[in-house]
């Protein structure tokens, strides 16, 4: 019968497991021996001492042959630096205060005979001072760059012990023309500086900052021949497929919104996005059609909604006199309706105040022809009551009559407009 056995059963699990945990140990210690025996080193920016800005071009482009000359060595952690005084004191200082092992710092200033004097030393902290320095001298603008060059070369050789030798690397874009970023080795630099590359394998990535975030144009190892170009091609597009997408679910949203009356500020909303979404043209430069077009659906809409608002402007000013002459004519109507009511009461207080008459003069007839004395009384004060009844209401209704004629009067004129 066939058993089988755990690892930690086999007679060699102690001594293994030991040895990977030593090992697991090492690793660490291994890398950081590594870092801490690769010179650190300072470049320090090219001076430009001719009082010439002509000359800011080559110093800047001396400066980043070295940078990435030293990096691509792999055997130096490099360090770029701003101007510093070029003394032995504060050169000791800088390199005792950073650390650096070396410090490398080159001029260029106008020579006594004519022409521009390029200098390039290397200051050794181990030492204390300037160990290495050499000097070429240019004719002027013309070849400055082929002089500090020979003069990198000659320098790093020295420093470095080894041969350096240099290609080119050129980009060929086969797409859109635009904006994109190249990184060497890790580190990112201008396509410029790939005039100059140490020979060897390196790691070019050429990349775009996009729409939707960052797009890898190019990416892979590269073999540099010295004194030969090689050549990184890549294609710039004009959308991805998600970028379409993402431009066409833009327009639909506006399409949508674009005859709703209550889209307001979801409208301005989606208008916004679209236009910011070209906000940075720099990738593709004909993205500039786009933000055109955008802006122009923008402006579009402002002039629709400007129109309706005139023309809504234009409806409530037609609609104003309209609205004043019903509110005239109610006012006439019920005018109008109190009129007929005081004419109508002012008649029917007239009608009480003839009733009022007759029973007063039936009163004062009877009066005159009786003879009881308490008969006599009683109905002259009946007919003095009724008298001042029948004067009262006379009077009132009169009042209401006339005001009654004045209220149709007043309806009557108001008609007449």
């Amino acid at each position: 019968m066939h058993h089988r056995r755990s690892f930690s059963s086999l007679p060699i699990a102690p001594a293994a497991m030991a040895l990977f945990v030593a090992l697991m140990a090492v690793v660490p210690t291994l890398a950081d021996a590594e870092d801490a025996a690769q010179a650190h080193v300072a470049v320090v920016q090219f001076a430009n001492a001719t009082n010439s800005s002509s000359y800011d071009a080559a110093c800047t482009a001396a400066t980043d042959t070295i940078v990435l000359t030293l990096t691509q060595l792999k055997r130096y952690r490099v360090q770029s630096e701003d101007q510093v005084d070029s003394g032995e004191a504060a050169l000791r200082s800088l390199a005792e205060e950073q650390g650096f092992d070396y410090i490398v710092y080159g001029t260029m200033s106008n020579s006594e005979s004519g022409g521009i004097d390029c200098s390039l030393s290397v200051f050794d902290r181990a030492t204390g001072k300037t160990t290495l320095s050499q000097t070429r001298k240019a004719g002027g603008v013309l070849d400055i760059f082929d002089t500090t060059d020979e003069l990198v070369v000659s320098v790093l050789e020295t420093m470095t012990g080894e041969h350096i030798g240099f290609g080119s690397i050129v980009l060929k874009n086969t797409g859109e023309a635009g904006a994109y970023e190249v990184v060497l080795d890790g580190n990112m630099v201008t396509e410029e500086s790939l005039r100059r590359v140490l020979y060897g394998r390196h790691e070019v990535v050429v990349r775009q900052k996009r729409l939707i975030g960052e797009l890898i144009l190019s990416q892979g190892e590269e073999t540099v021949v010295e004194n030969q170009a090689t050549v990184v091609a890549f294609s710039v597009p004009y959308l991805t497929p998600e970028e379409q997408t993402l431009v066409d679910q833009k327009n639909t949203a506006i399409d949508a919104l674009w005859n709703d009356v209550s889209a307001g500020e979801r409208m301005d909303t989606a208008l916004k996005d679209l236009e910011g979404l070209f906000a940075d043209t720099s990738a593709v430069f004909r993205w500039e059609e786009l933000k055109k077009a955008a802006n122009e659906r923008a402006a579009a809409w402002a002039v629709q909604e400007k129109k309706k608002a005139q023309e809504q402007a234009a409806q409530e000013q037609q609609a104003a006199p309209v609205a004043e002459k019903n509110r005239d004519e109610a006012k006439v109507r019920t005018l109008h309706m109190w009129g007929w009511v005081c004419l109508g009461t002012g008649i029917a207080s007239l009608g009480a105040a003839a009733v009022s008459g007759i029973r007063g003069y039936s009163a004062y007839t009877s009066y005159e022809s009786a003879t009881d004395p308490s008969q006599i009384t009683s109905l002259r004060d009946s007919s003095q009551t009724l008298g001042s009844v029948m004067y009262g209401t006379a009077i009132g209704g009169g009042a209401l009559i006339i005001s009654g004629i004045v209220m149709l009067l007043t309806h009557t004129h108001g008609d007449s407009k």
